[in-house]
């Protein structure tokens, strides 16, 4: 299974698979530009800010995710 954008909520513990930079702003409420800013000008695949970690152009195995609490990042 694969997803573009991988957010995990640092307080809960919740995670969320979005398609899209403006979803994840949307769903973070962290600003669109500030996102674009990392991901796209400043070329990073990964994100702390707020409550969040936001991890771009990724793929996971779901079992991995719940079982092991990994993720892997496509380069």
């Amino acid at each position: 299974m694969r997803a573009t954008i991988f957010i995990k909520n640092t307080e809960t513990n919740e995670f969320k698979f979005v398609s899209s930079v403006a979803a994840a702003a949307l769903y973070t409420g962290i600003s669109l530009n500030t996102l674009q800013t990392y991901f796209s000008r400043e070329k990073k695949d990964f994100v702390s800010m707020d409550n969040f970690e936001i991890y771009k152009g990724m793929s996971y195995s779901k079992s991995e995710l719940e079982e092991h609490d990994k993720i892997k990042i496509n380069k």
